[in-house]
């Protein structure tokens, strides 16, 4: 009985890759493998149209950031600048104008076609890029000028001194405002600060009033921070000053000239006010309230700005050396606006000249293409005189066809001919009532109505919105399903599996089996039925094996039953056979009767006949050592050595296609196996021939079953090393053999843990005390 418990894991741990001689790798051995007529002069009006809303809105632009521009000074006039500016207008209106008529002049004729369109097009696109190139020089011009802030001549600096000083005064009045104001304050702490900040602020005017009566003061020295503040200060003076003058004599019509006075208002109001802070403010400290509200006069009649303002320009008025410069730098920017007018009027000229040379060609393009619209419209009405063909279509055509390059007229005669035809079968002759829905009719008579009127274009658009969104509705009605199928499946999957949960906990495999079935056959297709009950069938079939569960097993055997019935092709039967016969003697194995190896042997043995060695000589190999595990388990529970002897052949069969160079794993695992067959021959044998070529097959498997290449099939093999080499000490009279075996079961052990592989730990574990019992006993004697 010892013996026969200590070989039942031997035996049962030889199947692998498909055999059930090893328990993980049970299943390497398996493998499967009307027409409308244009108005006249619509393109010249267009031109100027553009033209005149561009320079106006140029204009607008320049006189916010220069006045004097919207109301020329003396000076200006005396100087000839006006007359300058003057006698380019002329040329470049007459080049618009000229090129607005040459599109009218285009557009005369409603049967020019395309032409008509083409010659538009490019009038308007010159006569608007030329007023586009002039507008942008302009506002180059400016803003290169104006906003660059240059100042690299002393006469820049008169402007500034002159600007510094409206910007104190506008500050002591604003300060003189601010202890006016203060003076009702009953608040001593509040009357204290507002008197400190007075006192700073008054001395801070008197060093700056010195300061700006120098010429140069505006040059900051190395290193000043002062200076510097002064300066940055100092630098938004000419803009928001300039815009305020354009803002006053714009009125209120100008929204966009009081926008940027308002801009540059607030830039001028920030930096004069970082200055303060800098030389006035600790850290962390913040202007009196009232002082704020008197410099940006919320409560006041006039604001810091305003008399900063109205004291400079008052400076202006009275003359002197900062009017003659403030006005002799915008008399240079009209100067490099006139270099820039010319070099734009010699770019308007060449442009012109071009589009003269264009101009002459669509013309003479036009005259072929009236010429070819007349003869196909006659050739088209004479056709649809035959036939009920609407006006709007025969115009369309026409001219389309007309405009068809490298076509003759031949040529352009015969696609007249075939379009009507096509509009009489397809368009008139054609389906207007189906019976596939409102949408599809309603959507097929508009688009009819729309060919009649010559709006092919607009037709094809209104059939494709119709068909897009019976697209959009398709779309959602099978996503709608999908989530339902989805839905549907999840349940169904639901239920079955408890079902099936349910028959395992009752040990009723059949039950289970047919829960399986069943949920296949509701969720899956035909086709894809046999590989649904295929994956439920392995993990049947390793949870048995593995972990030692009856019904699972047994409920593998129902389900692969019904899986023969259910595969189609010869593949899939061959297949239910295989994990048929595997699932039968892995379960016979543990069994005392020999019902299910017998059946094992005879589905093996149908598996080759489904599967031959010339057709698939690795799917052969597989059954043989499939078949031979299921004849030596057969034998070793029979008094004869014929099962035996045919699972030895089984295996020696299948070695030969299951070559070392082939398949290494494979090969390792039959010549297991083949060590398994031999063991069980040894037993009914008193010599030790067959236990030594056990021995041997196990050491050569084990070159190719590497502990780090698959640890489980490793110990397999060095479990069933150690129960041949303890036979063999058992059989001779020294302990090496037990010593081999004892080296041989402890580290199998390690691999086959509680988790892994329960059935295989404790049958490991009772071969290993017994070989050490007999060990210590061996010694002793």
């Amino acid at each position: 009985m010892r013996q026969r418990g200590g070989r039942s894991f031997g035996r049962s741990g030889g199947g692998s890759s498909g055999g059930h001689g090893s328990a993980p790798r049970g299943f390497r051995g398996y493998r499967l493998g009307p027409r409308r007529t244009p108005p006249r002069f619509s393109c010249a009006d267009a031109c100027w149209s553009v033209t005149e809303r561009r320079i106006n809105r140029r204009n607008a632009r320049m006189t916010s950031v220069f006045p004097p521009l919207a109301n020329p000074p003396q000076l200006l006039r005396d100087a000839g600048t006006v007359d300058a500016i003057r006698a380019h207008m002329p040329r470049v209106t007459l080049s618009c104008l000229t090129l607005g008529l040459a599109g009218a002049w285009l557009t005369r004729d409603p049967a020019a076609g395309l032409a008509m369109a083409a010659g538009g097009q490019l009038a308007l696109g010159a006569a608007g890029g030329m007023a586009g190139d002039l507008c942008k020089a302009f506002d180059r011009h400016v803003t290169e000028r104006w906003f660059a802030k240059r100042r690299a001549t002393d006469e820049n600096h008169v402007v500034e001194q002159a600007l510094r000083k409206a910007h104190l005064h506008a500050l002591r009045k604003t300060l003189e405002r601010f202890d006016e104001a203060r003076r009702d304050d009953r608040d001593e702490t509040r009357g204290a600060q507002a008197d400190g900040f007075s006192r700073r602020l008054a001395d801070f005017l008197d060093a700056e009033d010195t300061v700006a009566r120098r010429l140069a003061f505006a040059k900051a020295p190395p290193n000043d921070l002062d200076a510097a503040v002064r300066t940055a200060a100092l630098a938004t003076l000419p803009e928001g000053y300039a815009k305020s003058l354009a803002a006053r004599q714009a009125g209120d019509g100008q929204d966009d000239i009081r926008d940027a006075q308002r801009q540059a208002r607030r830039l001028s109001e920030a930096a004069a006010l970082a200055e303060l802070r800098h030389r006035l403010l600790r850290e962390g400290d913040d202007f009196p309230p009232l002082f704020r509200s008197a410099f940006t006069g919320e409560g006041f009649a006039q604001s810091w700005f305003d008399i900063f303002v109205l004291d400079a320009a008052a400076t202006q008025k009275a003359g002197g050396a900062f009017a003659e410069v403030w006005q002799a730098e915008q008399v240079a920017l009209i100067r490099s606006i006139l270099e820039a007018l010319s070099e734009t009027t010699a770019r308007i000229d060449a442009r012109t000249e071009r589009i003269d040379e264009r101009t002459a060609d669509i013309a003479s393009d036009v005259d072929a293409l009236k010429s070819a619209v007349a003869v196909l419209r006659k050739l088209a009405e004479d056709e649809a005189g035959k036939r009920d063909i609407a006006e709007g279509f025969i115009h369309e055509m026409a001219t389309s066809i007309a405009a068809a390059p490298n076509l003759d007229l031949q040529a352009k005669m015969q696609a007249v001919r075939k379009a009507v035809q096509l509009y009489n079968d397809e368009i008139v002759g054609g389906r207007e009532r189906t019976n596939l829905g409102d949408l599809v009719d309603r959507a097929l008579a508009h688009a009819r109505g729309l060919v009649d009127k010559g709006k092919s274009g607009l037709a094809r658009a209104s059939l494709r919105q119709t068909a897009e969104q019976l697209q959009r509705d398709e779309e959602r009605r099978r996503r709608e399903a999908a989530d339902e199928r989805l839905r549907y499946v999840e349940s169904v999957t639901a239920l079955y599996d408890r079902e099936r949960d349910i028959a395992l906990a009752v040990f009723d495999g059949e039950a289970a089996a047919a829960a399986i079935v069943a949920r296949t056959e509701a969720i899956c297709e035909p086709a894809d039925a046999f590989a649904a009950i295929r994956k439920e069938g392995v993990q049947l079939l390793e949870h048995g094996r593995d972990r030692g569960s009856v019904v699972h097993l047994l409920a593998a055997i129902a389900l692969w039953r019904n899986a023969t019935s259910i595969a189609g092709e010869a593949a899939e039967v061959r297949a239910a056979l295989i994990y048929l016969g595997i699932a039968l003697a892995t379960l016979g194995e543990r069994e005392s009767g020999t019902a299910r190896l017998e059946a094992a042997v005879e589905a093996h043995r149908a598996a080759l006949e489904e599967c031959t060695r010339e057709r698939m000589p690795l799917g052969w190999a597989m059954t043989q050592n499939n078949l031979g595990n299921a004849l030596r388990a057969l034998g070793e529970r029979e008094s004869e050595t014929g099962r035996l002897e045919e699972a030895v052949e089984a295996y020696r069969a299948a070695l030969e296609e299951y070559t070392r160079e082939r398949v290494p794993l494979d090969w390792a695992m039959t010549l297991n196996n083949l060590g398994n067959a031999l063991h069980a021959l040894s037993t009914r044998e008193s010599g030790t021939a067959r236990l030594e070529e056990a021995v041997a097959a196990y050491r050569a498997a084990l070159e190719e079953r590497s502990r780090k290449r698959v640890p489980l099939d490793w110990a397999t093999t060095q479990n069933n090393l150690a129960v041949s080499l303890t036979t063999l000490g058992e059989r001779e009279s020294g302990t090496g053999r037990l010593e081999e075996a004892v080296a041989a079961y402890r580290p199998a052990l390690e691999e086959f843990t509680v988790a892994d592989a329960p059935h295989y730990h404790t049958m490991a574990s009772e071969n290993l005390r017994r070989v050490e019992a007999l060990l210590a006993e061996r010694r002793k004697g």
